[in-house]
């Protein structure tokens, strides 16, 4: 099978450090009115995207990972050979467990009575499994069907003794992997005014080179003991682009049902086109521009018409924007390209690679406190 080439990405200069400063990126970043780069969205049956607010895209978020799928644990219940310790995030699909030797990992469970359409887990663990070469996909440890026992408490209605017994419960799909730290969502609702700085938001985007189809700051999580290391998690809209007997690309499909947050998805997937690998890219695009501005324009809305998207950010995004859009669903993104842009960027801030994330003061913080003598506990985990 013959390589692919990627479509080359124009160079900013040969000097990319002064190319930079060149196009008003210094550490300023105030974009003049002129080139601040105008997006308009418009929906497959060709009206204007509806509005999208923060707030409600959020609940929207909740509700629809509120389905059935949804399973319940209680806390100290076994599953296997794992001991649940707590619910992580509020969904009730991920929690904390424990191995008999002491070990903690994360534990991401979907039930097996759903239709097969609707079951995501089977693809998220095929997806992350394939991801094991690279150091930015969180470690997969195994998954499979299990069930699991709940202890019920019964208290009869004229007697004042309590009865337990214990019961089986569903049988569950189960994905165990590395426990990760926070997610970068989580982390931005702790800055002033939900910003990142600039060379945080451009280190964040250095690390980012894969197929995903839901590409948004909550499925992002750092890593627990190198928080400058940024994992993407949650594979379940994933998609191969590549048939499974001869490697080669799929053709795009006509009719394409909607992937992803809205609020972050590419045009074509509003437009109901199939999507391929530069519109993670330019979903990766909107999340820097929300964590560098603390929001994106279109929030609260009507429409992304006219909107300034990059208002106050670098203006070598301007660039790598400009070449999005002359990709299609076939073509390789210059991956190698983008990633000397972004080196670029960081050059013409003095940034360096050693530097902290903005998260990580938080983190050195609560480990010092957890140190100090107090009513914590020992094995209290600090992330």
């Amino acid at each position: 099978m013959k390589a692919e080439t990627p479509k080359k990405i124009p160079t900013l200069e040969a000097d990319g450090a002064k190319a930079e400063k060149k196009l008003g990126g210094g550490k300023g970043d105030n974009s003049p009115k002129d080139d601040q780069l105008l997006l308009q969205a418009k929906g497959g049956d060709g009206k204007k995207a509806q509005p999208v607010d923060k707030g409600k895209e959020e609940a929207k978020e909740a509700k629809a990972s509120s389905r059935n799928d949804i399973i319940s644990i209680p806390i100290g219940v076994n599953i296997g050979q794992y001991r649940v310790e707590e619910a992580l995030g509020g969904c009730g699909v991920v929690y904390k467990i424990k191995t008999k030797g002491g070990e903690y990992h994360a534990m991401k469970l979907e039930r097996t009575d759903q239709k097969r359409r609707d079951q995501l887990l089977p693809l998220e663990a095929h997806v992350l499994k394939q991801l094991q070469f690279t150091d930015y996909a969180a470690k997969f440890i195994e998954y499979g069907k299990c069930s699991c026992e709940f202890l019920n408490l019964f208290y009869p209605k004229f007697s004042k003794k309590f009865f337990y017994f214990f019961t089986k419960g569903p049988v569950i799909y189960a994905l165990v992997m590395a426990l990760l730290g926070k997610s970068i969502s989580d982390l931005q609702d702790k800055r002033d005014k939900f910003k990142f700085t600039t060379g945080t938001v451009l280190r964040i985007g250095l690390r980012i080179y894969y197929v995903h189809r839901d590409v948004k700051p909550s499925n992002f999580a750092i890593d627990r003991q190198n928080q400058k290391r940024v994992y993407l998690i949650d594979f379940g809209l994933s998609r191969s682009l590549r048939k499974r007997a001869t490697k080669l690309l799929r053709k795009p499909r006509m009719d394409v049902p909607f992937r992803g947050t809205p609020g972050y998805c590419s045009l074509n997937a509003h437009k109901r086109v199939e999507l391929g690998r530069h519109d993670d890219l330019w979903s990766l695009v909107y999340m820097m521009v929300d964590l560098n501005n603390g929001s994106l324009p279109w929030f609260g809305q009507e429409n992304r018409e006219h909107a300034a998207v990059l208002k106050g950010c670098p203006l070598a995004f301007r660039s790598i924007m400009d070449y999005l859009r002359t990709l299609t669903y076939k073509q390789l993104s210059d991956y190698n390209g983008l990633e000397s842009i972004f080196i670029q960027m960081l050059e013409a801030r003095d940034i360096s690679g050693n530097q902290s994330m903005d998260w990580e003061p938080l983190y050195i913080k609560r480990l010092e406190e957890v140190k100090k003598p107090s009513e914590v506990s020992r094995l209290h985990n600090p992330f």
